[in-house]
Parts: C-alpha cells; structure tokens; sequence
C-alpha cells in the first residue's frame, strides 16, 4: 500500500531471464541497509576501504533487504553469497533504474500536492 494513489512500492525486474520481485526501501528502510552495510564491513572506518568494496557491499545489502521474491536457486541465498558477481551488478543496476524511476513518480507526485495548495 502507498500513501500516493498510483504509486506502489511493488516492483519486479527480469534479468537474464530471471524474475526478481521486492519493495522499493522506505527513508527507514535505508538506515536498516546501512547498518547492514556497517555490520557487513565489521565496522571498518570507510576511508579504510576501497570504494568498489563499499559499493558492492552497499548493493549486496540492498538487495538482500528489498527482494522478496528471487528465482528458486537463489531462495535464501545472501546476494553475497552469489558467485557471478557480473550477475548481482545486473540485478542491482535494474533495481536502481526502476527505483530512480519511483523516486522521480514520487517527486512529481510531491510538486503536484504543493501546486494545489
């Protein structure tokens, strides 16, 4: 359910021919992912890391939080855990379009309210 009439959180990608569902993550949601991000890295001060490291984590971690939904071979399995890490860049960059494309529908959504006022 959404508190904008039209715009669901509700999303599904196909990549590779495989059917990923989830949730676009909520401003609390993103807190809980970088906590997860945190834990994942044990805590190390992020100047001490190279960024694709960062990155990748920050990705494996979204992804483990947002989907609900992943193809039988990959049912309860960290997206850490996925050897092709080719195949969890695609997914991620699929996700982050379609969660780009949410966002812009929520800021248009959001400019609409405050025109009528």
């Amino acid at each position: 359910m959404s508190l904008f009439p039209g715009l669901e959180r509700a999303f599904t990608i196909v990549v590779d021919g495989l059917r990923f569902a989830g949730e676009f993550p909520r401003p609390s949601d993103k807190s809980n992912i970088s906590v997860g991000v945190s834990r994942r890295l044990g805590g190390s001060p992020l100047h001490s890391l190279p960024n694709t490291i960062y990155m990748y984590t920050n990705c494996i971690e979204t992804l483990n939080y947002v989907m609900t939904e992943r193809p039988e071979q990959f049912r309860g399995v960290d997206f850490g855990d996925i050897e092709d890490e080719d195949l969890v860049s695609k997914i991620y960059f699929e996700f982050e379009k379609k969660y780009a494309a949410y966002k812009e529908s929520l800021k248009k959504n959001n400019d609409r309210g405050r025109n009528r006022e």
